[in-house]
């Protein structure tokens, strides 16, 4: 996947790779690719560099 932006910081290809594999593991993924605690889509939100997990209490990654 290819995202594109002028204002905003993507995370390396090992972090990203990292997260969404702590993603697809979760109870938290729903509906083929979204996130039920935020409601982001799971393969975007784990390229960007500045976001963290959303899961309550403690997040994954």
């Amino acid at each position: 996947m290819l995202i594109s932006s002028r204002n905003v910081e993507l995370a390396d290809e090992e972090t990203s790779a990292k997260r969404l594999d702590q993603c697809l593991s979760c109870t938290g993924y729903v509906y083929g690719g979204t996130c039920k605690y935020c409601g982001c889509l799971v393969q975007i939100r784990t390229k960007i560099k500045d976001r963290v997990c959303p899961y309550p209490l403690t997040p994954k990654w």
